[in-house]
């Protein structure tokens, strides 16, 4: 290890500073430097963090839409009673959003399961919400809403747990209000 110097020349007299230390190249391992929070680091931190990044985005995905298809079975059966309409527009808001597909079985599995525990999901909401983008939380309310709208009727209570979900997510009701004025909107014009 070398380190540089630098003489500066000052009326009074020169002082020597030393600016800072350096390797000129890696001796066995990755060239290691302090960052600002003093841990260090290595010449391939950039493309593991990167790799991170994917892989917790993949995942995030993936649990958002875990969190869609939850969200919409718990909708569906919000009204003690699970339609073929429902089914059917849960599989298809799924597909369009998560661009995977979900067997009917698997809706009315979930379903069942949200009607016998529904509290579950709110406490799922309430521990993911915070991480969630604003585009994530509107996605999750209009496809409730979407799941809402297939049999051709919303109860007061559907509606009471849609702005329910919305609360858990921390949205406020002026965003809720204008997350479903939005969607009616594009479904109207389509």
């Amino acid at each position: 290890m070398t380190s540089l110097s630098v003489t500066q020349g000052k009326p009074n007299g020169g002082a020597q500073v030393t600016v800072f230390p350096f390797r000129t190249r890696p001796a066995s391992g990755p060239l290691l430097r302090r960052n600002v929070r003093g841990k260090s680091s290595g010449y391939g931190e950039n493309v593991i963090d990167m790799q991170k990044a994917r892989n917790r985005k993949q995942q995030g995905e993936k649990g958002l839409n875990a969190m869609l298809l939850n969200v919409m079975a718990y909708m569906a059966i919000s009204d003690n009673t699970l339609d073929d309409q429902e089914i059917e527009a849960v599989r298809h808001c799924y597909k369009n959003f998560a661009s995977e597909k979900v067997s009917t079985s698997q809706v009315q599995q979930l379903a069942e399961n949200f009607h016998n525990t529904s509290t579950q999901l709110i406490s799922e909401l309430r521990e993911v919400g915070p991480s969630l983008s604003k585009s994530d939380k509107e996605k999750i309310i209009c496809a409730a809403y979407h799941v809402l709208l297939a049999d051709g009727k919303i109860k007061a209570q559907e509606q009471f747990l849609l702005r329910k979900i919305a609360a858990t997510l921390k949205m406020s009701e002026i965003h809720y209000q204008f997350v479903l004025e939005d969607f009616v909107a594009k479904t109207d014009s389509a």
